[in-house]
């Protein structure tokens, strides 16, 4: 059994169930590592942050191989629960700077 469904720029999709994703703890989830953020879009209340990580380039035969950003991660949020997160993400950071946590 598959269902048809449109996304948001009229584009219609056959999708079965089994194709959806479900996470329901966090150890489902997957873990990446970041070492920065490439870019923020907003469009339409909708946040997308593109994460990267610092690699070398393995493609560049020289002796001073250059470090290049690779795409790891885009995170996609509505404004609205980006900024709950935003607010847990300061908490967290000033729990850290005031030693509540130990390493």
């Amino acid at each position: 059994m598959s269902e048809n469904m449109e996304r948001s720029d009229g584009v219609r999709v056959n999708m079965k169930p089994d194709d959806i994703i479900c996470v329901t703890t966090p150890l489902d989830a997957e873990s990446f590592f970041v070492d920065g953020i490439k870019g923020v879009a907003i469009l339409n209340d909708i946040v997308r942050i593109s994460f990267v990580e610092n690699v070398l380039d393995t493609e560049e035969k020289k002796e001073n191989s250059a470090i290049k950003a690779r795409h790891v991660l885009t995170l996609v949020a509505s404004l609205a629960s980006l900024g709950g997160f935003l607010e847990l993400l300061n908490k967290v950071h000033a729990d850290i700077k005031s030693q509540q946590y130990v390493s």
